[in-house]
């Protein structure tokens, strides 16, 4: 009786309340004599059900069990897990047993685990709930008194219509929820080499006396200049270097976020596989597209929003059951942000999201049927985006150009730094930090070569791409000029708009000052 008890609780677990068997790697059900297992993801919240035969137990046993369950509890990763431990008796076992029980259900309600238990007196057909916890119960209660007014002579579900159950949920591409019982170890080590990094830089900078902003190249920073020159492991190592706290609490929170969800759906070692393709083509994308230096391990973590939409397009309903429109709604605004907010490398942002949705096709949860989905495809589909990025960016982009154009002024060229700068300015740059250091290159180079007007022009063309730096430019040149009346208004106006300029047009002013004195 007691068997076909515990069949029938477990049948109508899974055909009533959406609950599935846990199940191996091997596709087979995890179970044992005298114990079922039962798992089901709802919204946030990891539910387990153990339907166990307390008479098989003795007093350690129960004690034990529960201690155990307890820790394993205590190390998922899921936010809200949830362990229903369902004893079966045949009748009303001694004091003692019931107060085990008791005395080992866990609630720690700080971090969202709970381990609460339930006795069932077969004889006197009786459900004692044993917890006070503030959770529901999701139907579980219910279905253990049902089962007991029914007739448990025979069987709902055989274990051929149970393992009928697994193949479907196998045949569906559903993940199980046992991802979630992962310790993201990976996520919680990233972080800490993140602190480590930045601790290590700044008081390194604190013993010197320099400035933490100066050790950013040393440190591995992307830089376009030294990538062209062969450093090309500067696609990596900037994912660990963050350019301030405020920079550093932001990515660490992302990543505590977005990499526990991640690594306990993927698995660690696809983990460390998706987060580190991110962060590569994050920094190939914004050697591609932005001249300036770069820092910050938000192209990785981008890449972790990438590998969730690309669950969402393999998975699309099981994705909205989890997750709804939340990762979709959090991608948008992150990107938005990074678009009206000045300095936020939005290239590296995009790269890293496109990286992480390439990475997770390659490595995959699930084997998916569409053949659009599939392994090879995406293989293919990386190898020629790493392939026509990298190309791209060492000869066709405008930073490839500017490279060129650095070379030429070491050398001392002007008129064919001059030239190479002028066709960088024609190439109808997105980049308006690039298009206006362009511009600013071609007066000062037409300036240093006697072409005073054309400077001028240039210079007052700036003006209307970036009116600080226009302003800031023909100070530099009426400067030079010793026009001291128009270089000292130009100054102030340049300041005026842009603040952060304070410091350096000080200096100069103080220079006119020294001259006109």
């Amino acid at each position: 009786m007691k068997n076909n008890y515990m069949n029938n609780v477990d049948a109508m677990l899974i055909q009533k309340e959406g609950f599935m068997p846990v199940i191996s790697n091997d596709g087979q059900r995890i179970q044992h004599y005298g114990m079922k297992i039962l798992q089901k993801v709802l919204h946030d919240k990891f539910i387990i059900v153990e339907i166990l035969d307390a008479d098989l137990m003795t007093e350690e046993q129960i004690k034990n069990k529960l201690e155990m369950a307890g820790k394993s509890l205590s190390q998922m990763g899921a936010s809200t897990v949830i362990a229903f431990q369902v004893f079966v008796f045949d009748s009303m076992p001694d004091e003692k047993k019931i107060q085990l029980i008791r005395e080992g259900q866990m609630e720690d309600v700080y971090i969202k685990k709970y381990l609460p238990c339930v006795t069932v007196d077969l004889t006197n057909k009786q459900v004692n709930k044993l917890y006070n916890l503030p959770i529901k119960v999701q139907g579980i209660e219910e279905v253990l008194n049902s089962v007991l007014c029914m007739d448990n002579s025979e069987i709902i579900l055989s274990d051929n219509n149970v393992n009928s159950v697994l193949k479907a949920e196998k045949e569906s591409n559903h993940p199980s929820a046992r991802f979630i019982d992962k310790v993201p170890f990976i996520t919680y080590g990233l972080i800490i080499i993140n602190v480590l990094m930045w601790l290590v830089m700044n008081i390194y900078a604190l013993v010197k006396g320099t400035n933490v902003q100066s050790l950013f190249i040393p440190f591995g920073a992307k830089e376009n200049s030294l990538i062209f020159a062969g450093e090309y492991w500067r696609f990596l190592t900037p994912i660990f270097l963050h350019a301030d706290l405020e920079h550093l609490i932001m990515n660490c929170l992302s990543l505590f976020v977005f990499g526990r969800i991640v690594e306990g759906m993927y698995g660690h070692k696809k983990f460390v596989f998706i987060y580190f393709m991110a962060g590569i083509m994050g920094s190939i994308a914004s050697f591609m597209f932005s001249p300036h230096s770069a820092v910050g391990a938000s192209g990785a973590i981008f890449g972790l929003m990438g590998a969730l939409l690309y669950f969402s397009v393999e998975n699309p309903a099981l994705f909205k059951k989890y997750f709804g429109n939340s990762i979709l709604l959090m991608v948008i605004i992150n990107l938005v942000y990074g678009f009206i907010r000045p300095g936020i490398d939005n290239y590296g942002h995009i790269g890293g999201l496109i990286g992480g949705f390439l990475a997770s096709g390659i490595v995959k949860i699930t084997k998916s049927p569409n053949k659009l989905l599939s392994r090879p495809v995406f293989i293919v589909l990386t190898v020629l985006v790493l392939s026509g990025s990298l190309y791209y960016g060492f000869n066709l982009s405008g930073n490839a150009k500017y490279y060129e154009f650095e070379e030429l002024i070491q050398e001392n060229k002007l008129e064919d730094a001059e030239k190479k700068a002028e066709e960088i300015f024609n190439m109808n740059l997105t980049d308006i930090d690039l298009k206006t250091d362009t511009l600013i290159s071609i007066a000062m180079l037409e300036y240093f070569q006697g072409k005073y007007d054309e400077a001028l022009e240039k210079a007052n063309y700036l003006k209307e791409l970036d009116a600080s730096k226009g302003h800031y430019l023909l100070g530099i040149i009426y400067l030079n000029e010793q026009k001291y009346e128009l270089a000292e208004k130009e100054l102030k106006t340049a300041v005026r708009i842009d603040p952060e300029l304070e410091e350096s047009v000080e200096a100069l002013l103080e220079k006119i000052k020294n001259y006109v004195n």
